[in-house]
């Protein structure tokens, strides 16, 4: 039998390919990096990884197996001058910068072997607030689940 996947494992794998790939973010984040972090001094342009939860797609009728399906948030944080009144649009082409490589960092890519590639998924919208402008990006990512028997 081949090794279980780490089930909470992906957050340090996908945090090295934002890192390796999204040359724009001065800083890459795991969500305890962001704790105690005041809005008005957080690093910008960055991207925040946050684990969404998960899902069961499916589980075996011995209970030892299951298909689950995470949810990875990468949030495109810029900020905006506000001594030239940055609004949403100027906000929006900014983080263009971290949209675009984040999207062809993660979709598509497989982190483990024996996963499925991520897929872009439906997300919430941008958040406009004290000058900063925060765009998530949703990803679904099928993580196998097996347990041996006691």
């Amino acid at each position: 039998m081949t090794a279980p996947i780490d089930f909470l494992g992906l957050e340090p794998l996908i945090l090295a390919r934002l890192k390796a790939m999204v040359p724009a973010a001065r800083a890459v984040l795991a969500a305890e990096d962001l704790a105690d972090v005041e809005a008005r001094s957080q690093t910008a342009p960055a991207l925040h990884v946050i684990y969404g939860g998960y899902r069961v797609v499916e589980a075996s009728e011995n209970g030892r197996t299951a298909s689950t399906e995470q949810t990875w948030i990468v949030v495109a944080v810029v900020k905006g001058a506000s001594q030239r009144g940055d609004g949403p649009a100027a906000l929006r082409a900014s983080a263009a910068e971290l949209v675009g490589p984040a999207l062809t960092a993660l979709m598509g890519w497989r982190p483990i072997d024996r996963m499925r590639p991520l897929k872009l998924a439906n997300g919430p919208r941008p958040v406009f607030s004290g000058g900063f402008a925060y765009f998530p990006l949703t990803f679904a990512a099928q993580v196998p689940v097996q347990v041996e028997k006691l």
